[in-house]
């Protein structure tokens, strides 16, 4: 009996079956377009991720044998998604992303670094320098977390491109200094007598910025903000210890200045053109005020992946959405059903209570199921063949009479039932001898088997007491815990990948659970990611007002007046909005990948303005370290600039996570906006102020 039609597609109306769901396998609708359909095969992951990478590797050997598999029927796409495929991919492709980008970004700092300080010795030194605080830094994660997170994973950047400034801070005021003093000791006295405070407050500031994540309700970035925020000490202190050793030993091979050119003159008068960069700068915001609200915060989670991978495209036509009601008590788990079923943004529940409602039909029409008086059938013997061969054509005879009737209409099923039973009784009849004794007692087996069959297919319409401990373990974990919870669950109507339909399907779902006695507990993947974004979304802001809190102290205690505290973070008041304002004109939005680099660029963007108004200061005091033209600050900053920009602009440039390309693109054009507002706008007032101070020459202060 054939029952294949080409490609050994299996002809469903051969067996009464209409589709493949029938056959036991998992045939849902395609969510995307419900006129196709996909077949399932859930695979359950041994859960056993003990290292960064074993999850992807999990994921890895399930989608290989699925190919494998897959290659017998061409015909077929096979592919692999689901929560665990979209995650593990998504941390391969952040894992894969952020290696590339650090690859870049210690090449490109190095060579910046050595043109700038016109020493690859002290450009080596540095990345030296960093290297020991980098793993000074895992050794630190190890101990703390002992694991990375898809959050934690770009800590190494941040070092690059954050940690670095303060060794690029002491690396110019070396060199400076280096070839104004001969004696190692009176070189390092005075680099660290002008570099030491701002840099401490600016390393403070940018780790207590990450560190304040510990106090939001979000893990990811709370980890995030131990690892950066300790790494980015752990690299000042690298500044403090490995550095200054380092040029000690070997040092950097610099022409001395002659002693008539140690200290430069007097204070330059401040330049025309210089005075009016605030205000281009005020009014380049200005124009960019209207491009801010474009800049709004989008919530979406699969926009943020990796594009056109399988495990993306995939999940978009399935619904692997479900909101969770875990209840002890199955009569609270129907009152819950009860409440939620008829909601609009409902389309089905699923629990155990399915199986007890069918159970209890059946008890009720027991009675509309006749009663048989079973025989156990007697053997059979070769000398039956005849009958049965009779018996066979006979039946055949119904199935496709010689002439049907029009009320008696031959289908393909019974077409071909009528074959296989007349070529049945063929083989019957030319059976004889020892084959025809073996095959007697095949026929008695089957017939055994085919009555048990009968009996126990009529047994299920008249079931016993429900006892899950008869369920596959598998299958009963999903409907009750281990604990003894059973679960309720309840899938949506709509797409939930869309925000605005999870939060309308969670907060109704909420709020009819919440009307049932005792409040049976909601979970789930709905409720999860609704809660998660929630407290991420929450996480933004109060990190961001932490950050500030913590920034403003730190530099208050740094200068101890009003004055030059609010001169320092003015930089972040002036190049924030326009970052902004760039965003809205690029239509990029706010985001659950960059969102923290807001608290992120406070941090590390204050250092700017700490570094200026130390110049200021440092000239104010000191009228023989004189700050005209292109001075050493300056070029430093410029530096400290371009690394952090150029580092975070990796991610941006080379990512395919485009969760990781946007935080790039925030973090380098924040990293810029916050440099160009301090050259552009505070360094020209520092300039005006310090010209207005009268000048006394005190050659004994240095």
């Amino acid at each position: 009996m054939n029952l294949t039609v080409g490609n050994g597609v299996v002809d469903f109306r051969a067996i009464s079956a209409s589709d493949p769901s029938e056959l036991g396998y998992y045939y849902v609708p395609n969510e995307m377009d419900r006129t196709h359909h996909r077949i399932l095969v859930q695979v359950y992951p041994n859960q056993k991720f003990n290292y960064l990478t074993a999850e992807t590797e999990t994921i890895d050997a399930i989608r290989d044998a699925a190919v494998d598999a897959g290659k017998a029927f061409p015909e077929f796409h096979v592919g692999v998604t689901g929560r665990p495929a979209l995650e593990a991919d998504q941390m391969a492709a952040t894992d894969k992303d952020s290696h590339k980008a650090e690859i870049a970004a210690l090449i490109v700092v190095f060579i910046g670094m050595s043109l700038m300080l016109r020493s690859m010795w002290l450009a080596l030194a540095a990345e030296i320098a960093l290297g020991v605080g980098i793993g000074w830094t895992f050794g630190w994660a190890t101990a703390v977390l002992g694991e990375l997170n898809l959050l934690s994973l770009v800590f190494l950047i941040a070092l690059i491109g954050i940690g670095m400034d303060y060794l690029v801070q002491i690396l110019f005021r070396y060199r400076l200094e280096a070839r104004r003093y001969p004696r190692p000791q009176a070189v390092w006295v005075r680099v660290f007598k002008y570099v030491g405070p701002p840099i401490n407050t600016a390393c403070l500031g940018a780790a207590g910025a990450f560190l304040v994540a510990i106090f939001t309700d979000f893990r990811g970035a709370a980890e995030l903000g131990i690892i950066a925020g300790a790494g980015l000490i752990l690299c000042l202190l690298a500044g403090y210890i490995v550095l200054p050793a380092l040029l000690t030993i070997f040092p950097a091979k610099l022409k001395p200045l002659e002693a008539s050119k140690r200290f430069k003159p007097a204070q330059a008068k401040l330049r025309a053109h210089w005075v009016v960069l605030p205000l281009i700068w005020m009014v380049l915001l200005l124009i960019g005020s209207r491009y801010m609200p474009r800049a709004h915060f989008d919530p979406g989670l699969i926009d943020l992946q990796v594009p056109k991978l399988e495990s993306v495209d995939l999940i978009r036509t399935l619904q692997t959405w479900s909101g969770v009601v875990l209840s002890p008590d199955p009569e609270k788990l129907r009152e819950a059903r009860d409440a939620v079923k008829s909601l609009p943004l409902v389309a089905s529940t699923e629990s155990i209570l399915d199986a007890q409602d069918n159970a209890k039909w059946l008890q009720d029409h027991a009675a509309d199921v006749p009663t048989i008086d079973w025989v156990d059938p007697a053997a059979v013997a070769a000398s039956d063949f005849q009958t049965i061969a009779s018996k066979a054509r006979n039946l055949a005879d119904v199935f496709q009479p010689a002439r049907p009737s029009a009320s008696q209409s031959v289908t393909s099923v019974k077409a071909i039932s009528a074959i296989s039973l007349r070529q049945f009784a063929d083989d019957l009849e030319n059976l004889s001898g020892p084959r025809a004794d073996s095959a007697a007692g095949r026929l008695s087996t089957w017939q055994r088997i085919f009555v048990q069959e009968i009996h126990d297919l009529l047994d299920q319409f008249r079931p016993g007491q429900l006892n899950l401990d008869a369920v596959p373990a598998r299958m009963r974990e999903h409907f009750q815990s281990a604990n003894g919870d059973f679960a309720l669950y309840i899938k949506p109507a709509d797409d939930l990948w869309i925000d605005q339909n999870l939060d309308a399907f969670e907060s109704s779902v909420e709020a009819a659970v919440a009307k049932v006695p005792g409040e049976p507990h909601v979970t789930g993947i709905a409720s999860n990611v609704y809660h998660t974004t929630g407290a991420i979304h929450d996480a933004f802001f109060h990190s961001t007002l932490y950050a500030l809190v913590l920034i403003f102290a730190l530099v208050y205690l740094d200068f101890r007046r009003i004055g030059p505290t609010l001169m320092a973070i003015s930089v972040l008041a002036m190049g924030l909005p326009m970052l902004v304002a760039l965003m809205g004109l690029f239509n990029t939005s706010w985001n659950f990948a960059n969102f923290f680099g807001l608290p992120i660029l406070i941090g590390a963007g204050h250092e700017y303005g700490v570094f200026m108004v130390h110049r200021y200061l440092e000239a104010a005091k000191y009228p023989r370290r004189t700050w005209r033209r292109w001075d050493v600050s300056d070029r430093a900053l410029l530096l400290c600039g371009f690394i952090t920009s150029s580092s975070f602009g990796f991610f941006w440039l080379l990512a395919e996570h485009r969760g990781l390309k946007s935080l790039g693109l925030v973090m380098g054009l924040g990293a810029a906006c916050i440099y160009v507002a301090t050259v552009a706008v505070l360094r020209p007032i520092l300039k005006w102020r310090l010209n207005s101070i009268p000048r006394s020459e005190n050659p004994d202060i240095i």
